[in-house]
């Protein structure tokens, strides 16, 4: 879990942009793709993935993560595409009441 697997951006395409990242969709719609700018160090990357690991391992509605990855110039990880985001309030009050 902790390798970091290189991608080709021609595979992807940018569809969002942060204050530390910028983010990609794969053209097949499945994944999106989070990298950070340049200068964030991987440690950074790799926080980042294993928190999103742990939030998805304990059932809280989120993203699955799949890998870490770098472009070759900027690291950070690869997530599934959440296609129903309008259930997400009523599974966090279900997941927050059993907890």
């Amino acid at each position: 879990m902790n390798e970091i697997e290189r991608i080709n951006l021609d595979d992807y395409t940018q569809t969002g942009e942060g204050g530390t990242s910028l983010t990609y969709t794969s053209k097949d719609g499945k994944t999106l793709a989070k990298l950070y700018n340049p200068g964030y160090e991987a440690e950074i990357a790799k926080e980042d993935f294993l928190t999103a690991c742990t939030v998805y391992d304990l059932g809280i509605p989120s993203p699955k993560p799949y890998r870490l990855i770098t472009d070759g110039v900027r690291v950070g990880a690869e997530y599934a595409v959440c296609r129903r985001m309008s259930s997400l309030p009523t599974a966090l009050a279900v997941w927050h009441r059993a907890a």
